[in-house]
């Protein structure tokens, strides 16, 4: 019987999901991969702190864009969860 080749990426895939570290890969993906993932006039204002419990910690360079975050959260949340493809973003919080 001949056994089908998977991608790398599918072992990959498999082998976060065996150990339980799919959720920690993907936290580590949105931080690491920031700049990529949000647009250029987001990533220059504001960075990721920490994901802790689905709430990602930004810190915002002023207070009027820590108010203009915050206001459009929801669509960033989605952004987020779009790029990469997992529910890892639940809530937003800036300081």
């Amino acid at each position: 019987m001949k056994r089908r080749a998977s991608s790398i990426s599918t072992v990959l895939q498999n082998i976060l999901k065996q150990y339980e570290l799919e959720q920690q890969y993907n936290i580590n993906y949105v931080i690491q991969f920031w700049t990529e993932i949000v647009p250029t006039n987001i990533s220059k204002i504001c960075h990721p702190i920490e994901i802790a419990n689905g709430t990602l910690n930004l810190k915002a360079n002023t207070e009027a864009w820590r108010k203009e975050i915050l206001d459009n959260k929801d669509t960033l949340i989605k952004m987020i969860n779009e790029k990469t493809e997992k529910a890892v973003i639940k809530d937003i919080k800036v300081i």
